[in-house]
């Protein structure tokens, strides 16, 4: 007789929780197959045979007639009296019960089995319930746990301070006791107050789906055996193997003796890390792929933008990883460390690329572009992007495939180390950059071959053969140079790692190396035994984010091999290093997405850097400072600590602490106040999208005004459509426009175009452009201001003029595709301005996305924070494509005629076979953009809906509007006026 046994799948298995249940499923080839089950509410002093026949019969009453396949019990025989022993199989007291059938009380064979289906549910509920264990702080949930303790610790000590003062023949034994306790008892309160007494009690959501394995390189058929109730919840562990990165010291280091004998680089194959979960540092992985040389694009120089083609590269990557059985877990960077401000006067780097930029613009107004795309890979590898600008782009491609996440509150490799190092192994093995070797990790990829290799680098190894501590190799690092510290002055112009090791074998550490060096005029006037300090201090105690939700120094949770931390062994000034503390809540906002950290970073580091753009100008640097970065409704406005404003175009002479931010006056801070005035509840919302005139139609009429003001006892909001609905009306609050010319206008123009084009967010950036002053047709820089090159190409000075201001405006316009028509150097100095306008205003809704949260308006505990976030309007930065599209086709079409095109021409015959010929050579020059014909009537689509936008605002205004009414100046209208006018005849 064949063995019987029963198979139950991962999802069935989950929902076995109650007392009893029913099973369904099928029966085939000798086995029971378990595909669902169904809890029966029965208590467990009543479990019964007769419920699932109960339950059976109301199934045939409602009509649902599946065929069950058995019940369960989570309980053994006769219970609760008895249940079964993970030790024994059958209860000593029972087998009298059985007889001849004792030793088969449990003979079925029962196999745990995970279809594609039950890995998609897993995964949705790994991503629901581990985010959800990271707002949970137990310090604050058993805050009464941890007042008890301290409370019991005082009186111990107290106690014997007494006994201490009675006892002086033992007052040495007594000492050493009272002082055994005291160190016991705190070392047993400083964990338990961040995790909570019942953080052992409660089973975590990450042990219900990841094995806790251990950090070593197994052999290549080794699984771990895990118990029979979690069987086939836990993915294959084999091959798990926790690496880390390569660093300049580790590729150098080969050299650092004469006759080596060792390959630091080792490879093992990609199916080692089959059924893993692999950490990914995303600023060094995102840095790999955006300076390959047969991806990158360094066109974006010219072209603005972002990299369209990253999502693509990492969409293919997450397929590779699915394909190879590895799941990817992916750690942002976090918020920048607490520096000095940066040095005014001029900055070499900066130099540099704008010395290239010139170049390469030089080699492609010569025709030369080939060579103009090689200059441009001559700095930053090509990549001239920050990672930060693409962390949207990112998290959207993570959304449609359900990828894991987290952004730290600070260092990403630091991160990564608590992820790995954690015992219960959130992570198995770490893909990163060099740095990471500095941290407590002992092996890091660094890269992987998706052909069926990865490459690694083993820190034991290492220090073995340098014949270093990790502390001494820690601050070789460090000396060499990294991300948190520059090489060592004395060794840089010249340098080698043999110099950095000869160093620390001479003065043994670090420390005493820069104090040897302190009188060294380089190391004294980079302040170089400071930052030294400031970036070790920053590795040896790096701050991290923990399941339960505490941001915490790394070693008290994860301390070093052989070692034990406590809180008094960690420096108390570490705000000087990282950031003055901020709440927890606001690290898990950071950590989920839902507030940029380089915003945050404004907040908790005082400075605000201001980057060089693209192509700059003097009218650019008056719009970043007065209008972008000072202005009154700045993002930074919704906090209230001072800031200070360091811009790239600072003198040697400007204040070395920056320009105060007016963030705290009066103006501003009633704006934030007005915010909290606004709640408007779902029914509205409803309406509003059923007549699609959304928010800003909403105050059209006054019977819609009185239902978004917020009502004393008014319900928090629940639903995500609420959530941004109300961020949007605040925004749009703050940036007046509601009830005001701009809103009449915006109304407008958005009421005039069509939904399908999708306009509504280039609408706005225009008119907050139109407001600042810089939408014009004229020169940026003066009349006298250089010609730059990708202007027009035709026609008298009025009408480049005209053609100038219809670039700049259609240039608002996305158009996703990679770039490979014309460049237009004019269009780049506007594209700046879009650019910042569109990261202000991101970054503005983020901040009221933070402080209606905060606030408590809306409900806090949820699983949509990214559905929210990417739900928020000015996601993406645009590049300058669509306005080389519109400017190509009049050109286009002005070169066909032979002529200018006017309303007395405009209907012949040589007129319009001039419009066809122009259309047929955009679909030629353009092969990259889907439908380039229907793309350039679009963009005159949103011509008119500017239009209408600058008729209201000339008619809201009237003939003579006071300062204050004044949102865009007669003669820019005028010019408007008149390039509508010319462009009318040019139209397809």
């Amino acid at each position: 007789m064949e063995d019987r046994v029963v198979k139950i799948s991962a999802v069935a298995l989950i929902k076995m929780y109650e007392i009893m249940g029913v099973m369904y499923g099928r029966v085939r080839d000798h086995a029971f197959w378990i595909t669902d089950a169904a809890a029966l509410p029965v208590q467990g002093t009543e479990t019964r045979v007769n419920a699932g026949n109960e339950f059976q019969e109301s199934n045939k009453t409602v009509g649902k007639n599946d065929l069950l396949r058995g019940w369960y019990h989570s309980q053994g025989y006769t219970p609760p009296a008895s249940g079964s022993s993970e030790y024994q199989t059958i209860p000593l007291d029972k087998i009298e019960d059985f007889g001849a059938y004792a030793n088969s009380y449990y003979p079925l064979k029962v196999e745990i089995y995970k279809t594609k289906t039950d890995e998609k549910l897993l995964d949705l509920l790994w991503n629901k319930y581990w985010v959800a264990t990271l707002s949970q702080g137990q310090i604050l949930t058993s805050r009464a746990y941890t007042t008890s303790q301290i409370k019991d610790l005082n009186a111990k000590l107290n106690s014997a301070g007494s006994r201490l003062g009675e006892q002086h023949a033992a007052l040495k034994i007594k000492n050493s006791d009272a002082k055994d306790k005291k160190q016991e008892d705190s070392v047993e309160i400083a964990p338990t107050a961040i995790s909570g007494p019942a953080a052992d009690a409660r089973v975590p959501p990450e042990h219900l789906m990841i094995p806790s394995l251990d950090h070593c390189l197994p052999q290549p058929h080794s699984k771990p055996a895990p118990s029979p109730r979690h069987l086939g919840l836990y993915s294959s562990a084999a091959g798990c193997c926790p690496v880390i990165a390569s660093t300049s010291v580790i590729r150098d280091a080969r050299h650092a003796r004469s006759q080596p004998r060792w390959k630091l680089a080792q490879t093992a194959p990609l199916s080692a890390l089959a059924g893993t979960r692999l950490g990914i540092d995303v600023t060094y992985y995102v840095k790999q792929l955006l300076q390959d040389a047969d991806q990158r694009e360094p066109l974006i120089a010219s072209t603005g933008g972002l990299p369209l083609s990253l999502a693509n590269r990492i969409e293919s990557d997450l397929r590779q990883l699915d394909k190879a059985g590895i799941k990817p877990v992916f750690v942002f960077s976090g918020l920048p460390l607490t520096s000095r401000p940066p040095t005014k006067g001029t900055n070499n780097q900066a130099e540099r690329e704008n010395m290239v930029k010139n170049e390469a613009w030089s080699y492609y107004e010569d025709g030369q572009v080939d060579r103009a795309v090689v200059a441009l890979t001559q700095v930053r590898g090509g990549q001239w992007v920050d990672v930060q600008d693409v962390v949207r782009l990112i998290l959207r491609a993570f959304k449609h495939r359900f990828v894991e996440y987290v952004i730290a509150p600070y260092l990403a490799s630091a991160q990564l180390a608590y992820l790995l190092r954690h015992p219960k192994g959130y992570i198995h093995a770490m893909w990163s950059d060099s740095e990471a070797l500095l941290w407590t990790v002992d092996k890091v990829i660094t890269n992987i071959d998706w052909s069926g290799t990865f490459t690694f680098y083993e820190k034991s190894r290492i220090l073995s053969d340098l014949g270093m501590t990790a502390d001494q190799f820690l601050d070789l690092g460090l000396l060499a140079g990294c991300s948190l510290c520059r090489t060592f002055p004395p060794i840089a112009d010249t340098f080698s790692i043999r110099s950095a090791i000869d160093l620390i074998r001479q003065y043994k550490t670090g420390i005493v190396t820069c104090q040897a060096w302190r009188e060294s005029p380089a190391v004294k006037a980079s302040n170089y035994g400071e930052v030294f300090m400031r970036a070790r201090l920053a590795v040896k105690y790096s701050l991290i984010l923990t399941t339960e939700g505490a941001c915490v120094p790394l070693p008290l949770v994860v301390p070093p091999p052989n070692a034990v931390i406590t809180p008094a062994d960690i420096p108390s000034d570490l705000d000087e290093i990282f950031s003055p503390r901020l709440p927890d809540e606001l690290y898990f906002f950071i950590c989920r997405g839902m507030v940029a950290a380089n915003l945050v970073g404004y907040l908790a580091t005082g400075v605000i850097d201001e980057r060089q753009p693209l192509a700059d100008s003097p009218e650019y640097r008056r719009f970043i400072k007065d209008i972008i970065t000072e202005g009154a409704t700045s993002p930074l406005a919704h906090p209230t600590n001072p800031q200070s404003a360091h811009y790239y175009f600072d003198p040697a002479f400007a204040p070395v602490m920056g320009t105060a931010v007016p963030i705290t006056d009066p103006l501003t801070q009633s704006l934030v106040e007005k915010c909290a005035t606004w709640k408007v509840p779902h029914h509205v919302l409803v309406d509003e999208l059923r007549r699609q005139s959304l928010c800003i139609g909403t105050l059209e009429k006054d019977e819609t005004i009185a239902y978004t003001k917020k009502e004393k006892a008014a319900k928090i909001l629940e639903k995500k459509d609420e959530i941004v609905a109300n961020i949007i009306w605040r925004f749009l609050d703050v940036r007046g426009h509601h009830q005001t010319v701009m809103g009449k206008a915006f109304h407008a123009a958005c009421n005039s175009a069509r939904v399908t084009d999708k306009l509504q967010e280039p609408i706005y950036i225009i008119l907050e452009l139109l407001r600042a002053g810089v939408v014009h047709g004229h020169r940026f820089g003066g009349p006298n201001a250089p010609v730059l090159s990708g202007g027009p190409s035709f026609g008298t000075d009025e009408e480049q003029s005209n053609t100038l201001l219809i670039m700049r405006v259609l240039s608002a316009i996305p158009l996703n595709f990679r770039w490979s028509g014309p460049l237009s150097r004019e269009l780049l100095v506007f594209n700046s301005f879009v650019k910042s306008t569109t990261k202000a205003l991101r970054h503005l809704l983020e901040a009221i996305n933070v402080h209606i949260l905060l606030s408590g308006d809306a409900r806090r505990m949820r699983d949509d924070y990214l559905d929210m976030c990417i739900s928020l309007p000015f996601q993406v930065d645009v590049n300058t494509g669509f306005g080389i599209l519109a400017k190509t086709y009049l050109d286009a079409a002005t070169f066909h005629y032979g002529d200018t095109i006017t309303a007395e021409n405009a209907q012949t015959d040589e007129v319009k076979q001039a419009k066809k010929a122009a259309l047929e050579f955009v679909d030629q020059a353009f092969t990259g953009v889907k439908a380039p014909t229907h793309e350039v009537e679009r963009g005159f689509r949103f011509w008119d809906a500017i239009m209408v936008a600058i008729r209201t605002l000339n008619q809201e205004q009237g003939p003579n509007p006071t300062v204050a009414n004044t949102v865009i100046q007669p003669d820019v209208i005028e010019q408007f006026e008149r390039a509508d006018k010319w462009l009318e005849p040019m139209r397809p």
